[in-house]
């Protein structure tokens, strides 16, 4: 085994699990099979140039970042051999923009056909000895010694020795994230005299009000500011983002500081109208009540009476999984910042449990420790349970109900949701079916003792469950961790003529490409934090600890300025500030067990942002968007009977991004 093999291997290992990335993930990237990749990690394997390149783009890195442990271990400059060729690492600039120098040595006859680097990335080849064809493959340009080319090299471009051997320097220079520009980016010069501000407020009341009418997210940076950054936002936060006390602003916007100065950043909140006001007599029930508070955390802005503030209050701090969420929802949203009691009871344990679950399980992408806890605080969590818990009232036949036979819910997770919908179905028995075993070991930990769920540790897809012998299947925040097409079908394969499938989950705005669903899951899982955010506010952190507050307020900025980003359809750079923002909470780190509320919502920010980023990748997170899950479902021969938006995280339609409610029908025979 040589040194050589080792540095290459713990490099990809390193640089893997930087991205958080599982072998399947990046073989899935890079076409390599796993197998191969986990010989190149164990340092075993010989890896071609070409392999080294393919999974340096798969891996979004340079080149030479693979090669750097060869060179920091004293093997001297960075080398990586192929029959006939063999290329040398002769200078790396971190840049801004990074730049490779290589020295490249063909022999005669060599060719080849370099596949595309990332988006941006250019080469510039001059011949020092010799003749070459490089460019593109097409109309290649051929060099002799003293000539050089510049070309493109995100698409397939070639190198070939045809007439003898030959040697060339390659630079390869990586694209460096550009300024945000455009109409959505205003830019004005920093006030000097305090009577200049009234300009600036003018302006900003303007963009406020723009976004407030359903012009997407904004941005107003200010030049030659020569304040220190802390004492530039905090100038920003107080004279501009502070105002209008009293009235509910349907945005949310931040004061900032980057390399290019100061700014304040405005992205819209969204509303939706989910729930019907219940019938005046209408039995009460914990169903009924529960429709109630969901119907106030639709409406942020409605103010609440001493009265109902100390109903939920009360609420907050019961047992009730579903009461709770709901009503300290509602207590934040209006300034009271408030978790929910089996949070606070249950933030400082953690269960001895088995390893994360496997190569491309739920655990080995999302901290399931943490999102047993803290994915309480998600806004409209226990809102989506209130619904579907309505619809199976309304949808399901009356004989199942009557007859209380089990459910089988499907990608329970640690369960939270279920014990939700069983509070407020209480004669329904379910069987929980939950395939990782890090997550099943929390889901049997809160069932311990209760009568009507019963805990199956199996694959949806695989289980050995008889056709036609359920009435209702649940599946909570679950569908898009299956082949979403295979999971409908095989929901179908298991329901009873007449029987009902209700489905709860988030779903991103319509996409019809790679990069359009990578702008969506920015969009969409933004949305969710900054809600939350705007519900938090300003005034509990100055009792944050003074690290904490900083990696708030550093999680705000880099989150505005990437859904920005998104805004602008710039996929690379909104995908690489939130990779960036990942990769500085996995080595940073947050206490390990929060004190404060806002500390508990952080932990709660870092799993939407592994959700995020995970879906970049398509592991465990494989999201669609409602028509196209709907129109899966027709394919496996379901009937829509209601359909709801109970959270909206982009687009004004029912049918754009959020939380989504689906029940759907089989339909009876004939």
């Amino acid at each position: 085994m040589s040194n050589i093999a080792v540095g290459l291997g713990r490099q990809i290992r390193r640089v893997r699990e930087q991205r958080g990335w599982t072998l399947s993930g990046l073989a899935e990237r890079c076409g390599i099979a796993k197998s191969t990749l986990s010989t190149l990690e164990a340092g075993e394997g010989n890896p071609t140039v070409e392999t080294l390149w393919t999974i340096a783009s798969a891996l979004e890195v340079p080149f030479s970042l693979l090669l750097e442990d060869e060179a920091s271990h004293g093997a001297g400059a960075a080398t990586a051999r192929d029959p006939g060729s063999v290329v040398r690492l002769v200078e790396r600039r971190a840049g801004p923009p990074t730049i490779e120098v290589y020295s490249v040595d063909y022999a005669a006859g060599y060719r080849r056909e370099a596949p595309p680097h990332p988006a941006g990335v250019r080469e510039q080849v001059t011949v020092l000895e010799g003749a070459m064809w490089v460019g593109d493959p097409r109309h290649p340009r051929l060099l002799r010694a003293g000539e050089s080319h510049s070309f493109p090299a995100d698409r397939p471009h070639l190198y070939a020795a045809f007439e003898g051997p030959s040697r060339a320097l390659v630079l390869v220079q990586y694209p460096q994230r550009e300024a945000l520009q455009g109409p959505f980016v205003l830019a004005l010069d920093w006030p000097q005299r305090e009577e200049e501000w009234e300009g600036v407020r003018a302006a900003t009341d303007r963009l406020l009000i723009e976004v407030a009418n359903g012009i997407g997210a904004r941005l107003l940076r200010f030049r030659n500011c020569k304040l220190p950054a802390p004492q530039a936002g905090q100038r920003l936060a107080e004279q501009i983002v502070q105002r209008r006390d009293g009235f509910t602003w349907p945005v949310y916007a931040v004061a900032g500081h980057d390399v290019e100065g100061p700014y304040i950043a405005v992205s819209p909140l969204r509303y939706t109208r989910a729930f019907a006001r219940a019938q005046g007599d209408a039995p009460r029930t914990l169903l009924t009540e529960a429709v109630q508070w969901a119907r106030w955390a639709e409406a942020p802005g409605r103010p609440l009476d001493e009265g109902t503030r100390r109903q939920l209050r009360r609420r907050a701090a019961s047992d009730s999984w579903i009461l709770s969420a709901l009503a300290a929802e509602v207590l934040t949203q209006r300034g009271e910042l408030t978790l929910p009691s089996p949070l606070r009871q249950r933030a400082r344990r953690r269960l001895a449990t088995p390893a994360a679950g496997g190569d491309g399980g739920f655990s080995s992408r999302i901290d399931v420790d943490d999102y047993d806890a803290f994915e309480l605080l998600h806004p409209a969590y226990a809102r989506q349970v209130v619904a579907m818990a309505e619809d199976v009232q309304q949808f399901l036949p009356a004989h199942a109900r009557s007859d209380a036979r089990s459910a089988l819910d499907v990608g329970t997770g640690p369960g939270v949701p279920l014990l939700m919908l069983q509070e407020l179905l209480p004669a329904q028995r379910f069987i929980a079916i939950e395939p990782d075993p890090k997550a099943f070991a929390y889901l049997q930990h809160k069932l311990r003792g209760h009568p009507h769920v019963q805990a199956l540790q199996a694959d949806f897809l695989e289980a050995d469950l008889a056709p036609q012998s359920c009435d209702l299947i649940t599946s909570v925040g679950a569908s898009h961790h299956f082949n979403t097409a295979f999971m409908l079908q095989q929901a179908m394969r298991l329901l009873r003529p007449g029987g009902v499938l209700v489905i709860a989950d988030e779903f991103l705005p319509p996409f019809a490409q790679l990069a359009q669903r990578n702008l969506a899951l920015v969009r969409h899982h933004a949305a969710y934090v900054l809600a939350a955010m705007a519900w938090i506010g300003r005034e509990p952190l100055g009792t944050l600890p003074p690290g904490e507050w900083a990696g708030y307020r550093r999680f705000q900025d880099s989150l505005c300025l990437a859904l920005l980003d998104a805004e602008a359809g710039r996929e690379t750079a909104a995908v690489e500030r939130c990779r960036e923002l990942l990769l500085e909470w996995r080595n940073t780190g947050l206490p390990e067990m929060p004190e404060h509320p806002v500390a508990a919502y952080m932990r709660f920010f870092c799993l939407e942002l592994q959700a995020m980023v995970a879906g970049f990748d398509d592991e465990v997170e494989r999201k669609t968007h409602p028509k196209r899950f709907l129109e899966l479902a027709c394919l496996a021969g379901f009937e829509l009977l209601r359909h709801r938006r109970v959270f909206a995280t982009a687009g004004h339609d029912d049918w754009d991004g959020g939380t989504h409610v689906f029940a759907l029908r089989r339909p009876a025979e004939g």
